[in-house]
C-alpha cells in the first residue's frame, strides 16, 4: 500500500495538465470545481448483486457502451476527475486505490 501510494504521489506531480483547446481554456474561466463528487454507495455490506446493478447503472450514466472497458479509463478521468494508473505491479497486488 506504502509502495502504490508512493508511486500514484509521483505521477501526480508529473503528469502533464490535459491539453485543451483555447475555446474549452476560455469556457473554463471562472467556474469553480465541483463541490460534490458522484459516489456508488457500496458498503463492506452490499451484495454482489449491489455491485453489479451499481456497475449497470454507472455505464448507462456515463454511455460506455458494449464495450466498457474501452471507455472507462476516458471517462473516470474526464467526468470524474480520478486519475488512473496502469501499472506493471509486483505480484500480490491485483489493483489499489489511493486517495
Amino acid at each position: 500500500e506504502r509502495r502504490a501510494t508512493g508511486t500514484a504521489e509521483r505521477i501526480r506531480r508529473l503528469r502533464k495538465p490535459p491539453e485543451r483547446s483555447l475555446s474549452d481554456a476560455v469556457a473554463a474561466v471562472g467556474r469553480k470545481t465541483r463541490l460534490v463528487r458522484p459516489s456508488l454507495g457500496l458498503t463492506r455490506r452490499s451484495q454482489y448483486e449491489d455491485a453489479i446493478e451499481v456497475g449497470e447503472r454507472f455505464a448507462a450514466e456515463f454511455d460506455l457502451g458494449d464495450v466498457r472497458a474501452a471507455r472507462l479509463v476516458e471517462v473516470v478521468e474526464g467526468a470524474l476527475g480520478i486519475l488512473v494508473l496502469m501499472v506493471d505491479a509486483t505480484e500480490g497486488i491485483s489493483g489499489a486505490a489511493c486517495r
